[in-house]
């Protein structure tokens, strides 16, 4: 599991040569989030990441690539680091803010675990009434289903809580 879309986007043979080498599964942030996204339909996402505009801008194009249009709020943070001391309310208004901004989205797409929405997925949902995807539970959510396990965890977005057939 390597759980970082900037190592992704700045080394794209990375995920070939780890799969390549290895004869376990490999998931990566980004196509495990591409994957949960595509089953819950979403076409239009709202990136919501610590990251900077240029980074942001390429995880955008890694998404449009996969048949996804993102859009981002505008910079919070001056520094990725800084999402190191949001506590969960916080990151809730951050993302409610940016959601009441950008409606028009069939979902909200969280990438970069510096800004954890962990705490908050279940009530991003229910409150936003929209499907939350957040890179680390995709990738747990996608590995595990690589090996025939299936799982419900409650309480981490409907992701994990309905653990629906991973498409390969």
């Amino acid at each position: 599991m390597v759980s970082a879309a900037p190592v992704e986007l700045l080394n794209p043979e990375l995920f070939g040569e780890l799969s390549a080498s290895l004869s376990i599964p490999v998931v990566m942030a980004l196509p495990s989030s591409i994957a949960a996204l595509n089953i819950f339909s979403a076409k239009r996402v709202l990136l919501m990441t610590p990251f900077d505009e240029p980074m942001n801008k390429l995880i955008r194009e890694y998404l449009a690539h996969a048949g996804i249009e993102a859009v981002s709020p505008r910079q919070a943070l001056r520094h990725y680091t800084d999402a190191l001391a949001l506590q969960p309310d916080s990151i809730y208004e951050l993302t409610h803010n940016a959601f009441a901004a950008e409606k028009d989205v069939d979902a909200i797409y969280f990438q970069g675990a510096i800004l954890n929405p962990l705490k908050i997925l279940d009530r991003l949902e229910i409150e936003l009434a929209t499907t939350v995807v957040a890179s680390n539970p995709a990738m747990l959510w996608r590995v595990l289903s690589q090996l025939g396990l299936t799982y419900r965890i409650p309480g981490y977005g409907k992701l994990l809580a309905q653990w629906p057939r991973v498409s390969h």
